[in-house]
């Protein structure tokens, strides 16, 4: 009996088994090969997003908002417990089914075809290394023609492409094992493809996750962990919430079956069955599944029909053999089976729509003679009770349920309708965000297009070939492409990257040679492409890693780092060439490539043996010779390829130009003179020119600074051309001829610019100069820039004479040497640069201007001369004048106005020779003359100066009282007429010198005459000596008429100081209405020590010795020894020894008379009474303490006598004669 219920438990448990497990359950676990490397302990928390509150998650590295939306690029397919990769896509023709094969029904090719075939597959498959934690694993890459001939994948080191969307099928290497250390190979695989994609992208893949049985599980495990780098999960028959072999073994251990034979020894069926562990991982995922969490879940269910499973007894006794293990189990108990269909059919209740769970399971176990109540009570005891419920038989008998009228076998991994995926717990709490979808598979769905040939195909080796399963699934998956990272290196790269996990670098080198990557601080991991174009690990490294890279080869390099950083990357080329001879092999058919520097920067010639380079910028000359510019510390690089059959040594030197001498004629007549050098010597900025000439054709030259840009201007002349450039202090220019031809000719000198002759100390911007004769002379040719020397040389001459002598720089020429001899100094510095002196004119020239009445320019050449020429200019214009005379009166061309004439001398003309003006040899100032006066500007402190007749008759071109006016001597005005001035307001100042001979003519009746007519300003210290004032074609007068020496009307503001008249001087004014005075006629002013001495006065009107009439102040002025004629004629006069008449306002005091006092009168009308005073005439205002010595002689008719009539008292009848008539 106990041997028959091990039997039907066997048989049980085949059944349950072919409902969840995945047969590979008693193959054996694939065996390792290659091991991929392993991941650090930290990289499984690493490769986490956590929540979108982790902001600073990788420092920003992955922006939250951006990522979570992003489609996934990676779509991972897991299998189940104990089975293998090869299930997703297998054919029985193929090995038997027992290999990955293309099948057109696989989620891998129904990816294939949403593709459009842009993907890339691999199989990621783990290494045991005998611990729970701790896996290696290795990838193989698929193309689709491996994937669909079947021929194996090729093996490479680490993800190799990221252009197109990426399927990997996961395969463990520990099928059989726990949950957890299933999961924990599935993460360390997944997360180091994580680290490797980052590389490749820059950022964490989001994935797809697929899994079948089992593998639901795990990738549920994964997701929970990693909710944000999980984008979908799809699961087809995963026992979320357990098996019913669980519950069923537990019932049975309740009944008491207990031998081993009833223990399932399986670690992973005893995973998939532990309740515990799987509400701990249900609860997990609910605790991470938030509402932030962008996911899709999707469960996929299955449910067998009766009508399958009788198909499957017939099949198995059709095809036992087909079936291995498997189907020999199975066929020992075919009879049971059926009894348990059979059972089924006659089934009552399973005919409604809710199964009667009681009923149906004492049917069922009574069918294997199992009295299923008696056992439950019987075995059962007290405490037991509450143990086995109700809940739990149910578990077992949901086996089998009614959908649709259809009678089924429910799949054990799927779970109960009504519930979700609560199924088995008793708590229900279901999984959070599910989707789930079920199918009933029937007799049509029974093919051989199954996932596991080798066993009978019920449900799970049913659902992942399954059409509607697959093509649901494909429609639904987010297929996203990524987006590469991968930085592309070339020869001597650098960068510095942000670093979190690592970065991926590719090369692929044209040429060969040895190239150093080096990233401080990091490993450094190198990769080729190999022949499958997959990565095969070369070397790993720390800091830094050199390697002679292949031709033509594709690299890829993957630096990691412990910690985000900024790392600093470098990719330098070690093979290297310098100046000077390098020598260097080239095998056959190679290509290599060399760094080439300069450390200053300029042309370099370079000479190549047994092979032509490559090289930027170079140009080819001739014979294997280039020349090429470099930047100093800049790298150019030469290529170097050898086509022959066998290796060859080349000889490459790399040399300078050679250098161009100054002054010296080139030839370029060979390669090297292709390119010259050429380096300023000076410590200052120098201006040159190049000359180049050739007999015929069109040839050149290109001048280069060594930055390798074009400098300097070109004129070209026929056959010629002419280079200007400038070089900086030190500096280097090169030459580049056009071609190599001997004739071909050029010389590089100063440009004569910046040459002077320097002469005495003194720059001379001429390459001729005229010296005066009888000096000395240091002469020398310099070399400046802005103005500052920066070098000099010694000249020589080649000539004698007995006109100069030329010694250690010095230049003596004789006193008599011939004016215009010519003397030429030859330069050593810039031999075309010639100075000729001539002998020139000795600087010995004087001239002189004379200002007085005739303006006259003289001078002194001390030399026998042809012309002198000179320029007059002033308000007039400019006159330029040539004269051969030594004198030359020039008054005509000045102006009469106020200001000034110049007259510069220009040169001097000597033996046909023009010695200018301006220079050591003849440097004479111009002359300035008053067009008016000697000198002054008119002001108190300069006033004008007068020394001539004609200055003094100019003074009327200026009268304001802003003017000043000096004598600065005596003048004598003999020969002129005097014309009054006819009013002047300013200021004469005769400084004490003397008028001499003033004539003023009285012509118009009723005009005023004196040297002023109208004084209105001050005329002071001036004397006047023998003054003729007289009446000339006027005999009377009826206007009253002033007349006075120094003015004929003083104004109120006028002023005469200290004016004398002296000498013989004559008045001769005999008309009756002239006021006439020996200093001023009428004075409404202030007249003060001035005094006439010696004077005649002939009037017939009023008159006095000083004054005539007088309304302002006379002073301390003396008329002394004056002779008045008084001739009586028709009318009665006023006449005065010093006023002759004084008005009411007028004042005189302190005055003095002496002299004689003469009337004639020859009239006989006794009416004609004058009023005669020896001081004063007729008084109507004061005088005071004044004094006379005057005499006087009247001579009368018979009749007439003093005291006649009234008028008697008239005639010096006052003060003791000093008056004649007092008012």
């Amino acid at each position: 009996m106990k041997q028959t219920k091990q039997m039907k438990f066997r048989i049980i448990t085949v059944l349950v088994f072919m409902l969840f497990v995945a047969v590979g359950f008693f193959n054996s676990g694939l065996t390792a090969s290659a091991s991929a490397a392993s991941t650090s302990n930290s990289l499984h928390t690493q490769t986490k997003i956590y929540s979108s509150n982790n902001d600073d998650y990788f420092n920003g590295c992955e922006d939250y908002d951006d990522y979570v939306n992003s489609s996934p690029t990676i779509t991972v397919l897991t299998h189940g417990l104990g089975s293998a990769d090869h299930y997703w896509s297998n054919d029985y023709n193929v090995h038997g089914g027992s290999t990955l094969a293309y099948n057109s029904s696989s989620l891998i090719s129904k990816i294939y075809e949403k593709l459009d075939g842009q993907m890339t597959f691999y199989v990621a498959s783990g290494i045991d290394k005998g611990s729970t934690y701790d896996f290696d694993f290795k990838l193989i890459k698929y193309s689709y023609d491996d994937y669909v001939n079947a021929n194996g994948g090729k093996t490479t080191s680490v993800l190799d492409d990221v252009s197109n969307h990426i399927v990997i099928l996961f395969n463990s290497s520990v099928a059989n094992k726990t949950n957890h250390t299933v999961y924990n190979e599935f993460h360390n695989i997944l997360d180091n493809i994580s680290a490797q994609y980052k590389n490749l992208t820059g950022v964490l893949p989001r994935f797809n996750l697929v899994g079948h049985s089992r593998g639901g599980l795990t990738n549920i495990m994964y997701a929970t962990e990693h909710p944000y780098n999980v984008a979908s999960v799809f699961s087809l028959g995963t026992p979320y919430s357990g098996s019913v072999l669980g519950e069923l073994e537990i019932l049975l251990k309740m009944m008491g079956y207990t031998d081993g034979n009833y223990e399932v020894i399986n670690e992973g069926v005893e995973s998939i069955m532990n309740e515990e562990e799987l509400q701990n991982i249900r609860d997990a995922w609910n605790g991470a599944y938030t509402a932030d969490v962008n996911m899709n879940v999707v469960a996929y269910g299955s449910m067998t029909s009766i009508h399958l499973l009788r198909a499957l007894i017939e099949d198995i006794e059709v095809n036992c053999e087909k079936y291995e293990d498997y189907g020999a189990i199975i066929n020992d108990y075919s009879d049971l089976i059926n009894s348990v269909i059979n059972v089924i059919d006659d089934c009552p209740g399973l005919t409604s729509t809710t199964l009667n769970f009681v009923d149906g399971l004492a049917r069922i176990f009574n069918d294997f003679g199992i009295d299923l109540f008696d056992i439950l009570f019987t075995k059962i005891d007290s405490n037991l009770e509450g143990k086995i419920t109700y809940e739990e038989v149910r578990d077992v008998l949901g086996l089998v349920n009614v959908i649709n009228n259809e009678i089924v076998i429910m799949d054990d991994l799927f779970i109960d309708l009504n519930s979700q995926l609560g199924y088995g717990f008793e708590d229900g709490i279901s999984y959070n965000g599910f989707k789930r979808y079920t199918k009933i598979f029937g007799t049509a769905d029974y093919t051989e297009n199954r996932a596991i040939p080798t066993q009978p195909g019920i449900v799970h080796n049913l659902e992942i070939m399954n059409e509607t399963y697959m093509n649901d699934i494909a429609n639904s998956l987010v297929l996203g492409t990524p987006t590469s990272a991968i930085v592309g290196l070339s020869d001597d790269f650098n960068g510095s990257y942000l670093f979190n996990l690592g970065k991926a670098f590719s090369f692929m080198p044209t040429y060969k040679g040895a190239r150093k990557f080096t990233a401080n601080g990091c490993t450094i991991k190198l990769y080729q492409y190999d022949a499958n174009n997959c990565l095969q690990v070369i070397e790993t490294i720390q800091n830094s890693l050199t390697y002679e890279y292949a031709s033509s080869t594709r690299y890829l390099l993957i630096v990691e780092a412990d910690s985000i950083n900024n790392v600093g990357i470098s990719f330098s080329l070690e093979d290297k060439m310098g100046l000077g001879d390098n020598t260097v092999e080239v095998g056959s058919g190679d290509k290599r490539i060399y760094k080439l520097t300069a450390s200053v920067s300029g042309y370099y010639l370079i000479s190549v043996s047994n092979t032509k380079i490559l090289l930027s910028g170079a140009t080819y000359i001739t014979s294997g010779k280039y020349y090429v510019h470099l930047n100093a510390n800049t790298t150019k690089y030469i290529y170097l390829t050898n086509s022959a059959a066998y290796a060859i040594t080349v000889n490459v030197e790399v040399y300078d130009p050679n250098k161009i001498d100054l002054n010296q004629t080139t030839q370029i007549i060979n390669s090297n003179q292709k390119v010259m050098k050429f380096t300023n010597p000076y410590n200052s900025s120098m201006s040159y020119k190049l000359d180049i000439s050739w007999p015929s054709g069109s040839e050149y030259a290109l001048i280069y600074n060594s930055n390798g840009s074009h400098i300097g201007s070109v004129t070209t002349s026929g056959t010629n051309k002419t280079y200007s450039f400038t070089l900086s202090a030190k500096q280097t220019c090169y030459v580049v001829y056009s071609s190599i031809d001997s004739s071909i000719t050029s010389n590089l000198y100063i440009n004569p610019t910046q040459l002077r002759w320097r002469i005495d100390g003194t720059l001379y911007d001429t390459k001729r100069i005229q010296l005066p004769r009888g000096d000395s002379y240091t002469i020398e040719l310099v070399v400046l820039y802005n103005g500052a020397i920066v070098d000099y040389t010694s000249p020589y001459v080649n000539t004698s004479s007995d006109n100069f002598v030329f010694s250690n720089n010095k230049l003596s020429i004789d006193k008599k040497a011939l004016i215009g001899y010519d003397i030429t100094i030859y330069p050593t510095l810039a031999p075309d640069y010639l100075l000729t002196v001539q002998v020139g004119y000795d600087n010995k020239f004087s001239w002189s201007v004379s200002n007085s009445d005739v303006v006259t320019l003289s001078w002194d050449v001390n030399e026998t001369f042809d012309r002198i020429n000179f320029t007059i200019t002033n308000k007039n214009g400019s006159y330029t004048l040539s004269k051969s005379i030594t004198s030359f009166d020039i008054t005509s061309y000045l102006p009469t106005s106020l200001g000034s004439t110049t007259i510069k001398l220009n040169s001097v003309v000597i033996n046909g020779i023009t010695f200018n003006n301006g220079t050591k040899f003849l440097n004479v100032s111009s002359k300035t003359v008053n067009n008016l006066f000697a000198g002054g500007a008119g002001t108190n402190s300069s006033p004008y100066t007068i020394n001539c007749y004609r200055h003094l008759n100019n003074i009327r071109e200026s009268t304001s009282s802003s003017v000043y006016y000096k004598l600065t001597q005596s003048i004598n005005l003999n020969g002129y007429t005097w014309t009054p001035i006819q009013s002047f307001s300013g200021a004469i100042n005769g400084n004490h010198h003397t008028l001499y001979n003033m004539k003023v003519l009285v012509t118009t009746d009723g005009g005023d005459y004196g040297f002023v007519k109208y004084l209105y300003g001050t005329i002071q210290n001036l004397n006047f000596s023998d003054v003729k004032i007289q009446t000339s074609n006027l005999s009377s007068a009826d206007t009253v008429m002033y007349i006075g020496a120094v003015a004929g009307c003083c104004g109120s503001s006028g002023k005469v100081l200290n004016c004398d008249v002296s000498g013989s001087s004559t008045y001769d004014v005999r008309l009756f209405k002239a006021y006439l005075g020996g200093i001023v006629g009428l004075n409404n002013g202030y007249v003060y020590d001035s005094d006439n001495s010696g004077s005649q006065m002939n009037v017939s009107g009023y008159a006095g010795g000083i004054v005539g009439y007088n309304q302002g102040n006379v002073e301390y002025s003396y008329a002394s020894n004056v002779t008045i004629n008084y001739y009586w004629n028709t009318a009665n006069g006023r006449v005065g020894g010093i006023v002759g008449y004084n008005a009411e306002t007028g004042t005189i005091s302190r005055c003095y008379s002496s002299g004689m006092f003469n009337w004639d009168s020859t009239s006989n009308n006794r009416d004609i009474l004058p009023s005669l005073g020896l001081v004063v005439g007729h008084n109507q205002g004061v005088y005071s303490d004044c004094s006379t010595s005057m005499g006087y002689h009247i001579y009368y008719y018979y009749w007439h006598f003093i005291g006649w009539y009234d008028q008697s008292d008239r005639c010096f009848k006052v003060d003791e004669g000093k008056v004649g008539y007092q008012v």
